[in-house]
């Protein structure tokens, strides 16, 4: 188990008695680490995480932070803010950089993918600009019974072929592979 003085911590944050990491109290009025936007795409990106728990506290353990900051967070009570060391758990626990998180639009944020390679390639494809009709038909895909994630190669390939079809002019199927 770590201990608090393993435990990383980021600036305006304090290990408390139990190890876990709280928010320090504003001292001389130093800004937050992120802006309001930043914030709130942390902030959605936390509550689809506390989604695969029972509850906050289990979140908050899992994390390393305490309960009622978390609670707070996920809220959106005016004053609980993220800090650094926060926001790296929370890209931690997404598998993604917090650098990444924050390049997420807000509306983009939502449950994680069933085929976590697929969530790669649609990402990649993202930054590349591909049609978000040939996103939304990819993600609307579902394996046949029984079988696995697809590597981020094919998803991509699907993802490809499917803006072809869009920017030709094309109508996309359903989406199905079970067939």
């Amino acid at each position: 188990m770590m201990t608090a003085e393993m435990r990383p911590r980021g600036r305006g944050e304090r290990a408390s008695a139990s190890g876990a990491v709280e928010p320090e109290k504003k001292r001389g009025g130093k800004p937050p680490a992120f802006t309001p936007e930043e914030q709130e795409i942390l902030r959605k990106e936390l509550l689809r995480l506390r989604e695969g728990f029972d509850s906050d506290s289990a979140l908050a353990r899992e994390i390393g932070l305490r309960q009622p900051y978390v609670s707070e967070v996920l809220r959106g009570r005016a004053g609980s803010t993220i800090g650094a060391a926060f926001a790296r758990r929370i890209a931690g626990m997404t598998g993604r950089t917090v650098e990444g998180l924050l390049r997420t639009l807000p509306e983009r944020v939502g449950p994680p993918d069933t085929y976590p390679n697929r969530q790669v390639a649609i990402e990649s494809a993202r930054r590349a600009g591909i049609d978000e009709r040939a996103v939304e038909h990819v993600r609307a895909m579902r394996l046949a019974k029984g079988e696995e994630d697809w590597p981020a190669s094919l998803w991509l390939r699907k993802l490809l072929e499917a803006d072809e079809t869009v920017r030709a002019g094309g109508m996309l199927g359903g989406g199905n592979e079970d067939s």
